[in-house]
């Protein structure tokens, strides 16, 4: 062997080495991954015509947890190894709760396979109560719960659409069964929640200096990507003519041609992947890549196609890149504390969607789509089932978007039907919706991680209003250096101690 080989294979490893994702793909985990439903378009049309109260989901990847079991071994094995290696204590600190959070995951995955293995095999309520238990308790330390200000604050924006409105007789007695209440198949579904207290709103997005304050800094800061992006649709333009429209292949060629913008050497392995069968666009820590959907829709313009980059590569990929080069390269991975709210997530989705709208050339609004999940989660935190939530969803997510005396049409309804009922999967996934039939009184299960959307918009808007008010540039910049909640004490002080040279 070459002696310059065998001296570098006897090396110890690095911290970043130990965690990286491409070393250690565990340490990127999402649990949501692991909660694919399998039948739930099978049921739609029979659950949507009423043939059953709540659907019984089934869940393919339960049916073998082994490599949750070996993902769990390899997270305590790198957390006792990078330990070893990190001399300073707080960092250690760090480094043990943010792997150890990716192992709670995987053990809340596993308590919701057993649920499900309990379930199929008919056990006595008492071990079903039991099991049901421990997962709500795990995910709610995970995922949090509804927070009361936000669930207000977002009922009183939805309301103050519903109420806005004049309404066709069509449409007034879905809004009435909102108001009152109404049966279905002769069971009662209660009236939609009001907040307790009609003042709390959400933030503003109109006339908002702050954010366009903030957006003129990230605009500044990313003015190289956006050359980029503008000089990659000119081009386009002039090949293809003025209807150019950028598909899926173009798209990853951007991606990768702003990847190798801001990371020359490719030191942090940020990758960018076309999967053929999805259609989503969106940033998976396991791989640390910018995953593009072969599926997916063309982007229209160059401003849309900037915005896109931003959220997934210039928010989610740049933190990740930059985190890495700091002293604590958990950061790039994402640090979770044992805090209140422990996760860096919440505070990071937020404010990708909010720098997407914000730069972009239309003022956006509340509506009930962004308000959705978490008026979902918190009706069924409150005893709705699967049936309730789908039966309020549809008729406020329908009245919503009427104009004034628009009629509504079968066709309406069908297209909301089948829109709330995915997003009721969505929130009850991993669940067994139908324990509730045999069940009453007890509270519902549901999967709390899509909170974080609209909570991490508030946490997001809040801050960057704090930083217009101070004028703090540098806090904007700091932003992208670390996957963080700059809202989290311990979080910002971890980070300013990580950047510290």
């Amino acid at each position: 062997m070459n002696k310059g080989l065998e001296l570098a294979s006897h090396q110890p490893r690095t911290i970043e080495k130990i965690i990286n994702p491409r070393n250690l793909p565990e340490s990127g985990f999402q649990s949501y991954t692991e909660l694919v439903v399998n039948n739930a378009l099978d049921q739609r049309g029979a659950f949507i015509a009423g043939e059953f109260r709540n659907p019984r989901l089934e869940h393919s990847r339960f049916r073998d947890m082994s490599a949750l079991d070996r993902g769990i071994i390899a997270l305590g094995q790198a957390r006792e190894e990078a330990a070893n290696r990190e001399p300073d204590s707080v960092f250690r600190g760090a480094i043990d709760s943010s792997l150890g959070f990716r192992m709670a995951e995987m053990e809340y995955v596993k308590l919701l396979g057993r649920l499900e293995f309990l379930h199929d095999e008919g056990a006595s309520l008492e071990e079903l109560d039991e099991v049901q238990e421990q997962v709500r308790q795990l995910g709610h330390e995970l995922y949090g719960q509804p927070q009361p200000e936000i669930r207000d604050a977002a009922l009183n924006e939805l309301w103050n659409i519903l109420d806005s409105k004049t309404y066709h007789p069509t449409a007034q007695v879905l809004y009435d069964e909102l108001v009152h209440g109404f049966t279905w198949q002769s069971q009662e579904i209660p009236a939609m929640l009001r907040a307790e207290d009609g003042d709390p709103r959400l933030p503003r997005f109109e006339d908002n200096r702050a954010l366009e304050w903030a957006g003129g800094q990230i605009i500044e800061q990313n003015a190289d990507i956006q050359a980029l992006v503008q000089e990659f649709w000119d081009q386009k333009i002039k090949e293809c003519g003025e209807e150019y429209v950028c598909g899926p292949a173009d798209i990853v060629e951007v991606f990768q041609a702003v990847t190798k913008l801001r990371d020359p050497d490719h030191t942090s392995g940020v990758t960018v992947k076309l999967v053929e069968g999805k259609t989503a666009l969106s940033w998976e820590s396991p791989e640390m890549a910018v995953v593009v959907g072969g599926k997916r829709a063309p982007i229209k313009t160059s401003d849309e196609l900037f915005r896109k980059v931003l959220h997934e590569f210039g928010v989610h990929g740049q933190r990740s890149i930059n985190g890495l080069k700091t002293k604590l390269p958990v950061l790039g991975m994402g640090l979770f504390t044992d805090t209140p709210r422990p996760d860096y997530l919440t505070f990071e989705e937020g404010l990708a969607t909010t720098v997407e709208e914000m730069i972009g050339d239309t003022v956006p609004k509340w509506t009930a789509a962004k308000l959705g999940h978490y008026i979902n989660i918190s009706l069924a935190e409150q005893g709705a089932d699967f049936r309730t939530v789908f039966e309020t969803a549809w008729r406020y997510r329908l009245l919503a978007k009427l104009k004034n005396t628009q009629e509504v049409t079968q066709e309406m309804i069908n297209k909301e039907q089948r829109m709330a009922y995915g997003s009721c999967v969505r929130i009850f996934r991993g669940t067994q919706p139908d324990m509730a039939d045999s069940q009453p009184g007890v509270v519902p299960l549901t999967f709390n991680k899509d909170l974080a959307y609209l909570e991490g918009r508030v946490l997001a808007m809040q801050h960057l209003e704090s930083l217009y008010a101070a004028r703090d540039t540098e806090g904007v910049a700091h932003l992208f250096a670390g996957k963080y909640d700059p809202t989290n004490p311990e979080q910002q002080e971890l980070m300013m101690m990580a950047l510290a040279v």
